[in-house]
């Protein structure tokens, strides 16, 4: 059992602190040493919320989109552009879009028949989740190397700054407001991609692992309404699950869910998430210091290295986001030195453009799904009705398999799975885990590359058919 200090009060925290902030996804909120906050005060602009494509898949009323906020070279002939779009009156009210994609030689993006959003979880934006740092080795570049146009979005709160202490505007951030910004988001790619010559139809989300919540949440809602307003085509959820026949797990989700909501009960809002940048941001100063967030025997960087690579019994048995070395084999407590798959500063970078905060009831209605005590939640009364292709992928070290049940409650006729496992379920806690999937040196081989084979085979679809 590791502790941690944070605000200058000690508090208990086995890898169950990767439990707490649940799924977290990735991403580096820096740019040019701005925070992707300063970025969205510094230029934003207006997506009617209200408009949505209209009549039959590709066909949409025209609007003016925004220019970028932020423009960045990935490869020769890949780009990421940013935009920061306004999704209501509030101040916060605003998420990001990304859009990494192959260009012509005047740097216009170039049409494509095949178009994915990717989703985040908890704690990380898109860039980090999925752009690691604006690096080369990313599954968003090499799939836009690979002709598919990538979209993905920075939900609101990601973007509310570190030096904010009123949350009264996250009383009603619930997953509904979630899955409005989503739906927001898809417009706005399907609407670029209408005028730039592409096809403009609905949209493959992939959604990683909190994000896979949300994922789920969309598609029993697009259920209900007509095959030509629907935004998605076919869905990937990574790493996740949303319904679960296990026990043990049930109630542990269900705990999480009370302790939430007696929070808001309390008047807390939000979840802070600011102790994570700082671990980062000291493993990368100063590697080898004594470490004052854990307790000795930890340096700034084996505390890290030893939150990602030892696990917790929590949402799945023997949870964690990176296979991790660990000398005396005591996985659950140890002390790692280092990752079997991914590059350990890539993971403190990681770690250190963490986001400050998260919507509390956002978090609490997840928890709901899954632990299924509130009969009028309105995210799980339509699994049946999701009839589009699911692609599971998973890692053995993390969700790996539990994510299969959900599957089994779709009404899809086109369900397939890829779980990225190297020992049996007994030894889990050494297995190729949450953040491997994203961040492991072969990733690309082990997991990346099929994600585009299932890609590729969307792309032959029309995305017109609910019904496959």
């Amino acid at each position: 059992m590791k502790q941690i200090v944070h605000r200058g009060r000690a508090i208990v925290l086995t890898t169950t602190v990767l439990a707490t902030i649940f799924l977290a996804t990735a991403a580096l909120a820096q740019m040019a040493g701005q925070s992707r906050a300063t970025l969205v005060h510094r230029s934003g602009s207006t997506l009617p919320s209200q408009q949505t494509p209209g009549g039959k898949s590709g066909t949409h009323s025209p609007y003016s989109l925004p220019q970028p906020t932020t423009t960045t070279q990935l490869s020769d002939n890949v780009v990421e552009f940013y935009y920061v779009v306004k999704t209501g009156a509030g101040q916060y009210d605003q998420i990001g879009i990304h859009h990494v994609t192959l260009t012509d030689k005047h740097g216009n993006p170039v049409p494509s028949g095949n178009a994915l959003m990717m989703l985040h979880g908890d704690l990380w934006p898109f860039d980090g989740a999925f752009g690691g740092e604006f690096s080369r080795q990313t599954i968003a570049n090499y799939l836009a190397s690979n002709k598919v146009d990538v979209w993905g979005i920075d939900l609101a709160w990601t973007l509310v700054p570190a030096s904010e202490s009123n949350f009264t505007f996250m009383k009603s951030w619930n997953l509904q407001h979630d899955i409005n910004d989503i739906e927001t988001a898809l417009t706005f790619a399907r609407t670029f991609r209408s005028q730039n010559g592409s096809d403009g139809g609905p949209l493959t989300l992939l959604a990683w692992s909190r994000g896979g919540w949300h994922g789920y949440a969309l598609l029993n809602q697009e259920s209900q309404i007509s095959c030509n307003q629907r935004q998605v085509k076919a869905f990937i959820p990574v790493d996740t699950y949303y319904k679960t026949n296990v026990p043990e797990i049930q109630n542990f989700v269900c705990g999480n869910e009370q302790g939430s909501n007696n929070a808001i009960a309390n008047g807390q809002y939000d979840a802070d998430w600011s102790i994570y940048r700082t671990i980062g941001q000291e493993a990368l100063q100063s590697p080898n210091i004594a470490s004052d967030v854990c307790v000795p025997p930890y340096t700034n960087l084996t505390c890290t290295l030893s939150i990602v690579g030892t696990y917790s019994d929590s949402f799945v048995p023997y949870y964690h986001f990176n296979a991790g070395y660990v000398p005396d084999n005591d996985y659950f407590s140890g002390v790692a030195t280092g990752l079997v798959y991914s590059n350990p500063d890539r993971i403190n970078a990681l770690f250190s453009g963490a986001a400050s905060y998260e919507n509390l009831q956002m978090l609490a209605d997840t928890y709901a799904i899954t632990c299924g005590d509130d009969p009028n939640l309105p995210y799980d009364k339509h699994l049946a009705d999701i009839k589009v292709p699911v692609h599971y992928v998973g890692a053995g070290g993390s969700f790996g398999s539990y994510g299969l049940y959900t599957l089994s409650l779709l009404g899809s006729k086109d369900t397939s799975h890829h779980i990225v496992s190297f020992y049996p379920p007994d030894q889990a806690y050494k297995d190729f885990a949450h953040v491997d999937l994203w961040y492991a040196d072969k990733a690309q081989d082990w997991v990346w590359s099929d994600i585009l084979d299932f890609l590729q085979k969307q792309g032959h679809e029309h995305g017109d058919k609910c019904d496959r």
